[in-house]
């Protein structure tokens, strides 16, 4: 969708997740493209399906020459000033991220102003369970195993597990390190959103989606999860810096323990799909003999993250708040700016409908502990949780929210009112307005 006014354009790229298409990004752009017409809203093509196992680096070079010819087509349009925005869902994030880097390193946000980073339902922290849970050691050594079928380099990446003979930290600690041009890139937008689940996604996790030390909403009903609703905006439960100091757990009466009707649930759930994840293990191995994402059809980039030993990793974590140039950009006048400690609230009327009932959230407590993250997650949660950025605390009532969130299909109706919200974000930070 295009139409701008003037020399002056807004960009906007959103990009899916892992074995995802175009398709799974249409409701967010379809709003956007109708909300903001003097605008350009693109649905990043470039990795499609089995092309998302190359690689988060790979993917995200992928992406940025993608970029760069939307970017090429409006300047020989005649546009000189233009406005960058990007939209990653789940693993489409780090994608995003990997990309910003490449098009930083090459000079790209000297002609293209950065504005908006926004991440939903994105694996920043991995997409390892709690290590001190047996669920979860099982699922991270099945996930390290047998990665190379269900996701290839992308998602051995994601379970931190890139860094077998150990000459260099995992690529998603690389990009978390405070001296890295990762960070450095991702601190030149004006404003970061990091979108989560805080239940029920079952791909990605809050702590990972909201690189959050613990999920506070783990122990809580729906009555005091929609109790404690600031922002007034249905399904939008608490907008907040991500450097603000995790609230204590409120734990609910009957929720103070790992509750054996989930445990059941959660088994039966291993048995039933144990048979259709080898059926999908079979149909995966078939594909990966067609896999058409060949070396010779990859982009031709030098790799940012293997210049960082695990030597100089170790060296750099945070002792204190890292020091944002451009203080004056991110208190623009009109922006939602948070200070930590403050959470924004939005005058929207929610109906009936739009409110989760206590039965909609089950009695779950995990092994929250910051130490359950594991070694690596822990590194990464400590240098990002010093950085600028808006945590999105979303609630839906789906009993799997990972596609609801970013409405992937029609009948996940419950996430309009997220985009709707993020588009909000949109309208606030005055970036689309003339």
């Amino acid at each position: 969708t295009q139409s701008t006014w003037g020399n002056m354009v807004h960009l906007i790229v959103v990009s899916h997740g892992m074995w995802g298409t175009v398709r799974d990004v249409s409701a967010l752009c379809t709003m956007l493209s109708e909300k903001f017409q003097d605008c350009v809203v693109v649905r990043a093509e470039t990795n499609s399906f089995l092309a998302t196992y190359d690689g988060v680096d790979v993917c995200g070079a992928r992406l940025y020459e993608e970029i760069k010819q939307y970017v090429a087509e409006l300047q020989k349009q005649g546009h000189k000033d233009i406005q960058l925005s990007v939209v990653g869902y789940s693993a489409g994030g780090l994608f995003q991220r990997y990309a910003i880097t490449l098009a930083d390193r090459d000079g790209f946000f000297e002609t293209v102003t950065p504005q908006l980073f926004i991440t939903v339902a994105t694996p920043h922290l991995g997409a390892r369970s709690s290590e001190k849970s047996y669920f979860g050691k099982v699922w991270n050594k099945g996930g390290e195993k047998m990665s190379w079928i269900y996701g290839g380099r992308s998602l051995k990446q994601m379970f931190l597990a890139d860094n077998e003979k150990e000459e260099y930290e995992p690529l998603l600690v690389q990009m978390s390190s405070p001296s890295s041009p990762f960070i450095q890139s991702l601190t030149k937008f004006r404003r970061i959103y990091f979108f989560a689940n805080i239940r029920a996604d079952n791909t990605v996790g809050y702590r990972s989606a909201a690189v959050a030390a613990i999920n506070p909403y783990v122990h809580q009903s729906a009555s005091q999860i929609n109790e404690n609703n600031q922002t007034g905006f249905p399904s939008i439960i608490r907008v907040t810096r991500i450097d603000e100091p995790t609230d204590p757990v409120k734990i609910a009466p009957g929720c103070s323990g790992w509750s054996t009707s989930t445990s059941v649930l959660k088994g039966l759930g291993v048995l039933v799909a144990t048979p259709l994840l080898v059926v999908q293990a079979a149909c995966m191995f078939g594909l990966r003999g067609y896999h058409s994402i060949s070396p010779s059809t990859r982009p031709t980039f030098t790799p940012i993250h293997r210049s960082y030993s695990s030597d100089h990793l170790s060296s750099t974590l945070p002792t204190e708040p890292i020091t944002i140039a451009g203080e004056d950009v991110l208190q623009s006048e009109g922006a939602i700016t948070l200070a930590p400690g403050q959470s924004i609230g939005v005058e929207v009327d929610a109906k009936d409908d739009d409110v989760v009932s206590d039965a909609d959230v089950e009695e779950e407590v995990d092994e929250q502990s910051f130490e359950s993250l594991g070694k690596h997650a822990q590194t990464i949660y400590r240098n990002l949780s010093s950085l600028p950025i808006h945590r999105v605390d979303c609630c839906l009532p789906e009993p799997h929210t990972h596609g609801s969130i970013i409405m992937r299909r029609p009948h996940n109706r419950s996430g309009k009112k997220i985009l709707e919200f993020m588009c909000r974000l949109f309208d606030e930070n005055n970036v689309l307005v003339k």
